[in-house]
């Protein structure tokens, strides 16, 4: 029986040698080639763009392509998306604004956005536009009413900030920013956040 078992041994010992050394051949020959495994691929976090940052890549940014692939992430299908030149811009705005928004008779709204890189760069169309579709969002839960009357326009202002602050998006909050520097509030209220986030089921 001991016989046995080491004969058994022995002959289990000579095939795994072959196995080695047929595997080191075909490895050796360029038969077998050996690859790691691809790294299990992270899914995209909520909100998080890919873009092309100004300078970053040399790439030159296109104004509507990033505002559709903004809006598409946004899960907005049907608000009218205008881009066009700074001076078409301003004759609508205050002068030096990159981008408004406005109520329409079908209800859906408008963004338009200023296609001069100076005053919207490209890094930051993805908040731009987060922050004109909160407008967007406002005219339809208020049936298209003027969001500045009655000296509402301020606030309008923050929450469509807050709007793009709930996205993640680079930091352009300029409403913020400019009562932050007034000796205001730093950042969102958790309210005014609350107000940006029910926003959203007006969303199309």
């Amino acid at each position: 029986m001991k016989r046995a078992a080491a004969v058994l041994a022995a002959l289990l010992e000579l095939v795994a040698v072959i196995v080695v050394v047929a595997l080191l051949s075909l490895w050796a020959s360029g038969a077998l080639t050996v690859s790691a495994a691809p790294a299990p691929s992270r899914p995209a976090a909520e909100w998080t763009p890919i873009r092309d940052l100004d300078g970053a890549t040399g790439a030159r940014c296109d104004t509507a392509t990033a505002a559709d692939a903004a809006l598409a992430q946004l899960g907005e299908h049907h608000v009218g998306l205008f881009v066009r030149p700074q001076s078409a811009v301003d004759a609508a705005v205050p002068a030096g604004s990159a981008a408004y928004a406005e109520p329409t008779p079908d209800g859906f709204g408008r963004i338009v956005l200023s296609t001069d890189h100076t005053v919207l760069p490209c890094r930051y169309v993805w908040s731009a536009v987060a922050h004109e579709w909160t407008h967007v969002l406002q005219y339809r839960a208020c049936g298209g009413c003027d969001l500045y009357a009655d000296g509402h326009g301020p606030a309008a202002e923050i929450v469509a900030d807050c709007g793009s602050v709930l996205t993640g998006w680079p930091d352009y909050y300029p409403y913020l920013t400019e009562r932050h520097a007034a000796g205001g509030r730093d950042g969102c209220s958790r309210a005014e956040l609350d107000r940006a986030r029910d926003l959203r089921r007006w969303s199309r």
